[in-house]
């Protein structure tokens, strides 16, 4: 809790990810429209803050110098069956509000919030009708990254938000054992480089233990954002120096065996509980040294 908190109902954070937020998560489940017995909930910004009220003058927020950015959601002003509460704190040391659904405020009283009320009601999981609220933190996150200059915006913008989705899942999946999750989210902190695989038989690869990725935007980017974040997150296992072997024509996926359950692949089960992938199958994925694999493994003296 570092910085400003957002929340948006974008599962890719709107401008969050090129503004180096860190994604948190997903807070609960409110409406995109008004249905009955909801309200709306104003989003005001000013630099270093984002804050959500039900007030449509925005309480204090535009004598304070907020701007008001229009409704963020709605949700109910009283608790309905199924619903629970959204907590509002403020920090009284940076310029922060923060919103929880836990009543203890997570580490916010540790870190000088005060609480501030109930701001509203929303459902813990999918409802009908309902979005999820995604909850965004400005910590800095991945502003070290490096990025070839013949990479687009936008696809700078989608490493960003994926290695953004890939970082928060790493942090609470049970298919990587402790020091592998500490290992792979001290390498996100570091300087990793960005640039092209132009390899057609390669979604990406990377240098065990090093500080550099390629991508086959070709390749990878039109397997959509689950297998983006799964390349990513495999790739970044292994500039956290963990190495998979050669995969065998009798390795599939959930077998137990060297190949997929070494921490690069286990690290794929984190985004959505699935290993190998969309790119597997397009890409023909071979079993042996030399043939086309998705994620060749690479030696400094044989870089893309």
């Amino acid at each position: 809790m570092s910085g400003d908190h957002f929340y948006c109902l974008d599962p890719h954070g709107e401008l969050a990810p090129e503004l180096f937020y860190e994604y948190e998560g997903i807070t609960g489940f409110v409406f995109t429209t008004n249905q009955p017995d909801t309200v709306p909930i104003y989003r005001w910004m000013r630099p270093g803050d984002h804050f959500y009220t039900a007030d449509p003058t925005g309480e204090l927020a535009p004598e304070l110098g907020y701007v008001s950015e229009g409704i963020g959601w709605y949700m109910y002003p009283t608790q309905k069956a199924g619903t629970i509460p959204l907590y509002r704190w403020r920090s009284t040391q940076i310029p922060d509000h923060f919103y929880t659904t836990d009543p203890n405020g997570e580490l916010a009283p540790a870190l000088g919030y005060i609480a501030e009320g109930i701001t509203g009601y929303l459902y813990p999981s999918q409802s009908s009708g309902t979005s999820a609220l995604h909850r965004w933190m400005h910590s800095d996150m991945f502003r070290t990254f490096i990025f070839n200059n013949t990479i687009t915006a936008a696809q700078r913008r989608t490493l960003l938000e994926r290695h953004a989705f890939a970082y928060y899942r790493s942090g609470i999946c049970n298919n990587l054992n402790e020091e592998e999750r500490t290992r792979v989210r001290e390498a996100y902190r570091r300087a990793i480089t960005h640039d092209i695989n132009t390899d057609p038989n390669a979604n990406a690869s990377a240098i065990i233990g090093g500080s550099q990725i390629w991508v086959n935007f070709d390749n990878l980017f039109p397997l959509g954002d689950r297998e983006i974040a799964q390349s990513l997150l495999h790739e970044m296992m292994h500039c956290a120096g963990y190495n998979h072997p050669v995969r065998r024509n009798t390795d599939v996926p959930g077998d137990g065996g060297a190949y997929y359950n070494s921490p690069p692949l286990r690290a794929e089960l984190c985004i959505a509980g699935i290993q190998s992938d969309a790119g597997t199958t397009l890409l023909s994925l071979a079993p042996y040294a030399g043939e086309p694999r998705a994620c060749p493994v690479v030696s400094v003296e044989n870089q893309p």
